[in-house]
């Protein structure tokens, strides 16, 4: 059976009884990232988003290099206040873009050349620092530089500044190591430093700073689509390849992902917000010395910050886990109490073999959807009432487990009602109400049989009519009532005379209701036919020709759940 859940309680809320976890909780609550969010497990997505950022990469230096080819100024500098894209700069680009996608082919060419081409960025930036450090003039490195087309932003036109080399050489290494696949967590350090060089001149494009004019030493001359497309193609570097280290963590959906990514959003907001509010206080507070004073005081600030702010993220994380856990050992107890109460339900609903003095007994059940359903099969004994003995065949409405517990709670109604000398008229109309209260209905046969066996009493509330067969003639048990649930229903009794060789025949209607692959029904003729043909044979054989029959002709797929019970009035009292 499976438990359906209705409701779940709320986790119990973090504990925050003191005023340092109120304040750090305050601190990260706008950083916060739920437990176990889907989206950010998704590598296949992030590998996407990386090739995406490759090929935008690639595309912003072969676009350069056609500008230069085509001698189109505004493709090279964007803008005329603009430094230019030098044509070194935008190959390296085109290259860097060619080695991430070239590295995830299994093929080999295409390897090779994703390995040429990183050596061709490393190359670049390599060659670039050490002109530029050297203090040389111009080479054949600017070759490609025309003259005369663009102005130069550099002490030498067309070799980049040195941030571009640097993070064109860290790019290159990263590249290489992909490319043999080695060392991952390291090409991923130097992924992660390359994107911060072109972040940074991104940051400062936008706040508006500039080396040339304000002397700050921090943003120059490195173009913006520079900048645009080395941060791009840093970021491809880490998103492309198997997540390992820190992108592993953080697509990581447990606990330890969750740190991390909290950890990680609260830095970066940390040191975003540091960066950004020290330039807007170098480029509109008058006085630099007025300024150095204020970002000394933010420093300061922000070391406090990066002090609180993972200690929230540690405290919010282990309240929310706490919790987590809390309900989950709930849950764990939840389930064992209800694996305890189906099992006790199992065992009351178990279909077996009772005994009857005075008659042989056969019984035989077939489910069709599972151990849990809504037939039952009740032989009660009577003490100190003649010896009666009621059998009750029902079948409630329904194969899930609101059927199983409605059954259930009848029979143990049943039950009580004939300790305390009901009769099956009375036991009928009290089960009609409580399936009524219940919302459900259910078709039933109730047999008394008195102690001294001459007759029985039969009550059919809307049941398959059982089969009586009785010396040389064959009767049906016709219903003598409604269906159980329904409002108004009144049942009345037939008494029917028994003697010794009897057959009685009772059973749910999944058997007629047996449909083959033609969509045709056994039908109640056909079931008459079989218990006719083997009414001789001891019960049990009888009960197991009947269910046979209704498995064959449904290829074994009962659509219902099928219960027979036969009676045989034997000589023995």
């Amino acid at each position: 059976m499976s438990a359906r859940v209705v409701g779940e309680s709320a986790a119990p809320a973090p504990d925050r009884g003191t005023l340092s976890a109120g304040l750090m909780s305050a601190f990260s609550a706008g950083l916060d990232v739920p437990l176990d969010r889907p989206g950010q497990r998704s590598s296949r997505r992030v590998h996407l988003v990386g090739m995406v950022l490759a090929c935008l990469s690639g595309a912003i230096g072969a676009v350069v290099l056609v500008g230069y080819a085509v001698r189109e100024e505004w493709i090279v500098e964007i803008a005329p206040s603009l430094p230019p894209m030098y044509p070194n700069a935008a190959l390296a680009l085109l290259a860097g873009a060619l080695s991430v996608v070239g590295a995830q082919s299994h093929r080999r060419g295409l390897n090779a050349v994703a390995a040429a081409a990183a050596c061709v960025v490393f190359s670049i930036g390599a060659i670039g620092l050490v002109l530029d450090v050297a203090g040389a003039g111009r080479t054949w490195f600017e070759a490609l530089f025309p003259s005369g087309f663009v102005v130069a932003t550099t002490p030498v036109g067309g070799r980049p500044v040195i941030e571009s080399c640097l993070a064109l050489m860290l790019l290159g290494s990263t590249f290489i190591l992909t490319s043999v696949r080695r060392a991952p967590v390291v090409g991923q350090v130097l992924a992660f430093a390359a994107a911060a060089i072109g972040f940074t001149a991104i940051v400062g494009y936008a706040l508006g700073v500039d080396r040339r004019t304000e002397g700050a030493g921090l943003f120059i001359g490195m173009a913006v689509h520079t900048s645009v497309g080395i941060t791009a193609l840093a970021l491809a570097a880490i998103m492309v390849p198997r997540p390992v280290g820190i992108v592993a963590l953080l697509l990581d959906g447990g606990g330890t992902g969750t740190m991390s990514r909290r950890l990680s959003a609260a830095a970066s907001a940390t040191l975003l917000f540091t960066l950004v509010t020290g330039l807007l206080i170098y480029r509109f507070l008058p006085t630099r010395p007025l300024a150095q004073s204020v970002f000394s005081v933010l420093q300061v600030a922000t070391i406090g910050a990066l002090v609180l702010l993972p200690s929230a993220v540690f405290v919010r994380t282990e309240n929310e886990l706490r919790a987590r856990l809390d309900a989950s050992r709930r849950r764990i107890e939840d389930a064992d109490d209800l694996t305890t109460m189906v099992e006790s339900i199992t065992g009351e609903m178990a279909i077996s073999s009772p005994s009857m003095s005075g008659w042989d007994v056969g019984v035989r059940y077939e489910p069709a959807w599972g151990h849990l359903a809504g037939d039952s099969l009740q032989v009660l004994h009577a003490v100190g009432s003649g010896g009666s003995t009621l059998v009750v065949l029902f079948d409630i409405a329904g194969h899930d487990a609101h059927a199983t517990l409605v059954a259930y709670g009848l029979r143990t109604h049943i039950a009580a009602l004939w300790e305390r000398g009901a009769s099956i008229t009375e036991i009928a109309a009290s089960a009609n109400q409580k399936l009524l209260r219940r919302g459900t209905i259910g078709s039933a046969v109730l047999v008394r049989v008195p102690g001294d066996g001459t007759a029985v009493e039969v009550l059919n509330a809307g049941h398959p009519p059982p089969v009586h067969f009785h010396r040389h003639t064959t009767s049906l048990w016709t219903a003598t009532g409604p269906l159980l649930g329904l409002a108004g229903a009144v049942h009345s009794v037939h008494t029917t005379p028994v003697t010794e060789g009897d057959v009685i025949v009772m059973c749910t209607d999944g058997l007629e209701e047996a449909r083959a692959g033609d969509g045709s029904l056994l039908g109640e003729a056909r079931l008459l036919a079989v218990a006719t043909a083997w009414a001789n044979e001891p019960p049990q054989c009888v009960a197991d020709a009947l269910v046979d029959a209704a498995l064959e002709h449904s290829n074994r797929r009962l659509r219902d759940d099928a219960l027979v019970v036969v009676l045989r009035k034997n000589d023995r009292a």
